[in-house]
């Protein structure tokens, strides 16, 4: 469903995001940022944020999951925080035309 293009950066502890751009079937573009931290490799935790605008969220049907299906098109900031296993997201977005 979507396509990542970009440079990431490791160094130490810390996987660097910043300046990605994730693409939707339409040809569509979010920005990414943020980073992804860990413990040698355990204890992972995220701070990423993607700004979208007229984006394709969701585009599932219901052989996918029969509760939870279709197609969405989003515009706004999503963030994700936290430990793995602990992780707050936020949603901050408008439905567009096509959802």
């Amino acid at each position: 469903y979507f396509t990542l293009a970009g440079a990431v950066d490791v160094k130490g502890n810390v996987i660097s995001l910043d300046g990605m751009t994730l693409n939707d079937i339409r040809g569509k573009s979010a920005a990414c940022s943020g980073r992804i931290t860990h413990n040698y490799f355990r204890d992972f935790a995220l701070d990423l944020t993607i700004r979208h605008d007229n984006f394709r969220v969701l585009n599932t049907s219901s052989n996918d999951n029969e509760l939870f299906f279709g197609n969405a098109i989003a515009s706004g900031v999503f963030t994700m925080q936290g430990p793995i296993d602990d992780l707050m997201m936020n949603v901050i977005a408008r439905t567009e035309n096509g959802t």
